[in-house]
């Protein structure tokens, strides 16, 4: 069982003292988050509230570059892994995308994956000039370009939305890139088994299993059963070493955690708080889930 460390709503002042903590105290990676801005007035509705209301502060809450902040923590670490939880892919042009994954890769020494979903804020694609329609069929074809243009040599892509003639972009990342998909619906989990990983939401440990059951069948019909494949899960109802252990043992490849929230509440945390509570879940959960 791996674990790794989410930094959404965080002082991104803080990032760099967190990757550091993290990767001191048994963690294997560390989550970014993304969003581009927010309007004053929003008519787009958020999905995972009762009100569709976003549930912090707008105005207020900060959303680094998830890539840029990745760099950052990537330069101070050694041996932590990154994954953006999630990217919203849609609302970039694929070869932009492309370009940063591969120059982190090479540059971190291929210590990032790259977690997408498919947004829901309309506004903010508008805001960068991408379509809010067929965003689904638009990342798909996204994540093909980006897997060409990392392969190294000539490459060309002549799709619905993206066309190029031969083309070459360097550096060559040192791996294909791994990537992950954010999400519950079976749209979302079809196009994980698809991929090389799964990103739940929180969710019971009854959901992420059957939400893995799926996602293993579909693998098995599109001959991928051997392949490597990581879920990253934020169990609502598993926090004890015995209940992880549980997952793990059903096929949770990894847990997806705040570990200042359980122990200090999610509200103006200060840092020297955070940190310590790196140590204590690595003495109280980590550690003995290791040990199991």
């Amino acid at each position: 069982m791996k674990f790794a460390c989410a930094t959404a709503m965080n002082d991104p002042l803080h990032f760099v003292e967190l990757a550091r903590a993290a990767e001191a105290h048994g963690f294997t990676a560390v989550a970014v988050s993304d969003h581009l801005a927010f309007p004053r007035r929003l008519e787009s509705k958020y999905p995972y509230t009762d009100d569709g209301l976003p549930w912090w502060d707008q105005q207020t809450t900060p959303w680094p570059d998830p890539l840029v902040a990745i760099a950052m923590m990537a330069a101070a670490t050694e041996t932590l892994e990154f994954f953006t939880n999630i990217y919203v892919l849609p609302a970039r042009h694929p070869v932009h995308v492309a370009k940063q994954l591969s120059t982190l890769s090479v540059m971190s020494r291929d210590r990032v994956a790259l977690g997408v979903g498919m947004g829901w804020m309309r506004e903010e694609f508008e805001l960068a000039d991408q379509q809010f329609a067929a965003r689904g069929r638009r990342a798909d074809e996204a994540i093909a370009v980006i897997r060409k243009l990392s392969a190294g040599g000539w490459q060309q892509h002549h799709g619905e939305f993206y066309d190029f003639p031969e083309t070459t972009m360097q550096p060559e990342p040192p791996a294909a890139p791994r990537i992950l998909v954010g999400g519950t619906s079976q749209r979302a989990l079809k196009r994980a088994a698809e991929n090389d990983g799964w990103i739940s939401e929180r969710q019971s440990s009854e959901e992420i299993l059957a939400s893995l059951d799926w996602i293993g069948q579909r693998r098995r019909e599109l001959g991928k059963a051997d392949s490597p494949f990581e879920s990253w899960v934020s169990p609502i109802d598993a926090f004890e070493p015995a209940a992880i252990s549980a997952l793990g043992k059903k096929g949770v490849t990894g847990i997806l955690t705040m570990p200042w929230v359980l122990y200090e509440g999610r509200e103006q945390v200060p840092l020297d708080a955070k940190l310590s509570a790196f140590e204590r879940y690595a003495r109280e959960v980590i550690q003995p889930v290791k040990g199991d």
